[in-house]
């Protein structure tokens, strides 16, 4: 992909103005402060995309480096503890998924016009710190004793995450699968559905 259509891609997902519209509209901001919704996302995705953070508080370490600001821990925590700010990345996502998905997939809105829904079922495994062992048990004792698993559905046609949740590494992917239920009237010629 071109570098200026990736940007462009960017901002118009990322932009300054859209995420603190966003956050006053899923209530996660009523007043701008010194905490925005634009901030805490790319203070947020910076922090989860160094392989060194280990620390919720190297969250707020990048929020102060990125507004030059010194907020204190406790206020943070209790911004990063809201429902509202999970609904937020949730949305965060779902933007950003549909900007990109079809540039990877090389489809077109008539090929997903064929169908009803597509769904594809992915799941990736995170480690934790040992000291979660009796909560995430992980399913290789030996190279990962502790782990949590993603389950993610998404739906194609519709460009958004149908479903997601976090589980113990050690339960079976197989529960996280949708049902035949909820798979009735798409399933053999209607939905794709697999699992990574």
């Amino acid at each position: 992909m071109n570098a200026n259509i990736f940007i462009s891609k960017l901002k118009s997902v990322l932009s300054e103005n859209k995420l603190n519209k966003l956050g006053k509209q899923l209530e996660f901001t009523k007043r701008e402060r010194n905490i925005t919704a634009f901030h805490m996302v790319v203070s947020i995705i910076a922090a989860l995309g160094d392989k060194k953070t280990t620390y919720l508080s190297e969250i707020l370490r990048y929020y102060n480096q990125l507004t030059l600001q010194n907020i204190k821990y406790k206020h943070f925590h209790n911004q990063l503890a809201k429902p509202e700010l999970a609904e937020l990345m949730r949305e965060v996502t779902n933007r950003v998924f549909n900007c990109w998905i079809n540039d990877v997939l090389k489809c077109t809105k008539s090929d997903l016009l064929k169908f009803d829904n597509i769904l594809i079922q992915d799941d990736s495994s995170i480690m934790l710190n040992r000291s979660l062992r009796d909560v995430f048990p992980g399913r290789f004792s030996n190279t990962c004793p502790v782990a949590i698993e993603l389950h993610a559905t998404l739906n194609l046609t519709q460009g958004c995450f149908e479903k997601s949740c976090i589980t113990p590494d050690s339960y079976s992917e197989r529960g996280e699968l949708p049902t035949l239920e909820e798979l009735k009237g798409q399933y053999p010629n209607r939905a794709i559905h697999g699992s990574t």
